[in-house]
């Protein structure tokens, strides 16, 4: 997972220029049910908030007990910090980008920016000094791998706190 956060932001710094990053770590739980069952991604659980040319983000990170799986949540706000809210991946603003692969490299999913047959939502409920809480779901489609096409995120939810 931490290779993926260096991956994004790097990305991020290509886009953005000389970026400086504050980063800060936290850790937690998440769950989510992906395609009807139920997971855990608790190994490792861990967020980045990040700030880097004006960009505030969030990357939620975590992977299920034999780390066969992973999930990334990353949600970003062009206009300030990450607050309590609603945050989509749709519209004017691409807002969260949602991923799901296996650690083995043979499956990767994610919601595709401004395609309307994938969709990522995340609302933060409470975010404070010492944690964040939410929920999130979205409907991802296979970026690299084989086996299914779409996969199908529902009743997720995340519960760090600050180290």
């Amino acid at each position: 997972m931490k290779t993926k956060l260096l991956y994004l932001l790097t990305i991020l710094s290509l886009f953005i220029g000389n970026a400086s990053f504050t980063v800060h770590h936290i850790s937690g739980t998440i769950t989510a049910t992906v395609d009807g069952t139920a997971q855990t991604f608790n190994l490792g659980a861990s967020a980045t908030a990040t700030t880097a040319g004006g960009i505030n983000g969030i990357n939620i990170t975590g992977s299920t007990e034999n780390g066969d799986y992973g999930i990334s949540i990353i949600v970003t706000s062009l206009t300030g910090s990450v607050t309590a809210g609603s945050y989509y991946s749709s519209g004017d603003k691409f807002q969260v980008q949602l991923i799901y692969a296996s650690s083995s490299g043979t499956e990767g999913y994610g919601n595709k920016p401004f395609n309307s047959s994938t969709n990522a939502y995340v609302r933060i409920t409470s975010i404070d000094a010492s944690g964040l809480q939410g929920s999130f779901s979205g409907k991802l489609a296979m970026v690299t791998g084989s086996g299914s096409s779409t996969k199908e995120i529902t009743a997720g939810s995340f519960n760090v706190t600050f180290q």
